[in-house]
């Protein structure tokens, strides 16, 4: 299934093998016009959906979860090491396949943002 009619295409990726066996298959399978672009797209849950995790608030008038920072800023720079690695591991699969691929990462819910950005970007497929 080799086409030379597309111009956007997103892969979403999320550190799974199946997922960059996705990307794997659109390079192999997929040919963009020579102005298209392959988008590489990683979603970076916010911290609760993340982890799992909320500390929740200590009762009888202990620290907020606002008052706890330490907590959301360890599950974010968890998450921006994790983020780093999957776009370095995309990026190395890229060039290994001698394709130039846009990398973007951005925070919110996968559900929700890759459809999102799939149709800010036009995209003629999302892998």
């Amino acid at each position: 299934m080799a086409t030379a009619n597309l111009s956007s295409v997103v892969v979403a990726v999320d550190g799974s093998e199946e997922s960059m066996k996705a990307l794997r298959w659109a390079l192999d399978s997929l040919r963009l016009r020579p102005d298209g672009a392959l988008v590489v797209l990683h979603v970076q849950p916010p911290p609760g959906i993340a982890a799992g995790l909320n500390p929740g608030p200590i009762p009888f008038g202990g620290p907020s979860v606002a008052e706890v920072p330490a907590f959301t800023q360890a599950i974010e720079s968890h998450q921006r090491r994790i983020t780093e690695a999957i776009l370095e591991h995309a990026l190395k699969i890229c060039s290994d396949k001698n394709v130039r691929g846009q990398l973007n990462d951005v925070d919110w819910d996968p559900k929700e943002k890759i459809c999102e950005v799939a149709a800010e970007l036009k995209a003629d497929l999302l892998v």
